[in-house]
């Protein structure tokens, strides 16, 4: 089955199965939805388990008209064996469970506990599987039927779900991208100070230290954080607030965003690194605002830098990390990346412009960059 306990979802954070027998209509409206989710430039993957054995993307089969219509990649499994297609980069495809899509359309599962839209058919026999599996109708989200209202039989099991029918194309995915949109919204984001490191180059704790406003850099992240986020963090170290214990060793930064990751794995992760001083209100405001949160992250683009001839595309220690990143980060580790510059150089992220010469993001590791600060004399 895919997914694992370690994850909060089967195969993407933003899932939805359609589910019905065989001659319900689920392909023809998944084709009809799929032009407009195209038309509208969302990326989605369509998943499909087929209880038979199955060929892949010939003419007339549902992988090959849902690819026609407008998924972007399409996973299509029996009890032996997978196949997948997509249109991504080669790194985008080794990503694990169809993480580079927008949102994933599941059909064939009917029993998995995925929220879902039920197609009915004449009989409405499917209801009967379905109340086996979820007497309350927990995970229906709406039924599609061919009547202009609900059947009887529906109504006599529930009336607290939305019907629609299977004609109405455009109501029906106004509802779908209104309960995604709901799902984004309902996401927390938290806060998380990167204070583990052991400061070898400043020669003492960088957290303790004071720039201004009479605060330590820990209290003064913390200042800067709050407003945005529900709950603040710091990771790595014990601290007079709630702290998160590094999960992954000897990874650097990494360590700290994946143990965040794991520990809240439905919340996004607001991550500031504990030496960026020079940072402005203004500046996190600005991230905030910019957030992506169909994308795996949002980060502000990376400014030259003379000393690096292949600058880094984004700012990783001052960044939103949304819930898909958990499982992204744990592949491409497992390929042998672990500097999260590298690792968000992989991935389709939110890449945000900074202010023209600004010098929020200038790491201070040194006494004599801590000297330069304070006189105003920063560069990067």
């Amino acid at each position: 089955m895919p997914g694992t306990s370690k994850l909060s979802y089967f195969f993407h954070p933003l899932e939805l199965a359609v589910s019905g027998y065989s001659g319900s209509g689920k392909t023809t409206l998944l084709e009809k939805l799929a032009v407009l989710w195209r038309e509208a430039g969302r990326r989605f993957a369509y998943a499909k388990h087929d209880a038979h054995h199955f060929s892949m993307d010939h003419p007339g089969k549902d992988s090959h008209r849902l690819t026609q219509a407008g998924a972007s990649g399409v996973l299509i499994n029996d009890w032996h064996h997978h196949a997948y297609m997509g249109g991504g980069s080669r790194s985008e495809l080794e990503l694990p469970a169809l993480l580079a899509y927008d949102f994933v359309v599941v059909e064939g599962y009917k029993t998995l506990p995925l929220p879902k839209l039920v197609m009915l058919d004449l009989s409405c026999a499917i209801l009967e599987e379905l109340t086996a599996h979820d007497p309350d109708f927990s995970y229906c989200l709406a039924f599609v039927g061919p009547w202009k209202q609900p059947p009887p039989e529906l109504t006599r099991r529930t009336s607290a779900r939305a019907y629609f029918n299977r004609d109405e194309v455009d109501l029906i995915r106004n509802f779908v991208d209104s309960y995604f949109t709901a799902q984004l919204r309902a996401r927390p984001l938290n806060g998380l100070i990167l204070a583990g490191g052991r400061s070898q180059r400043m020669g003492q704790d960088k957290a303790l230290l004071s720039y201004q406003s009479g605060k330590n850099q820990l209290e003064h992240c913390a200042a800067l954080l709050s407003p945005h986020c529900g709950e603040v963090f710091v990771s790595g170290r014990e601290a007079s607030m709630p702290s998160i214990a590094d999960s992954f060793r000897g990874l650097g930064p990494l360590s700290g965003i994946l143990s965040a990751l794991q520990y809240r794995p439905k919340a996004a992760w607001l991550v500031l690194a504990i030496d960026l001083p020079g940072l402005r209100p203004q500046t996190l405001a600005t991230l905030v605002g910019a957030r992506c949160p169909w994308q795996f992250a949002s980060a502000f683009r990376a400014h030259p830098c003379e000393h690096k001839p292949e600058p880094a595309p984004a700012e990783p220690l001052c960044a939103i990390y949304e819930p898909k990143c958990y499982g992204a980060f744990l592949s491409l580790l497992g390929r042998g990346f672990s500097c999260p510059t590298r690792l968000l150089a992989e991935l389709p992220i939110n890449l945000i412009a900074q202010e023209s010469g600004a010098q929020d993001l200038t790491n201070v590791n040194t006494p004599e960059e801590r000297e330069r600060l304070r006189w105003g004399q920063i560069v990067t």
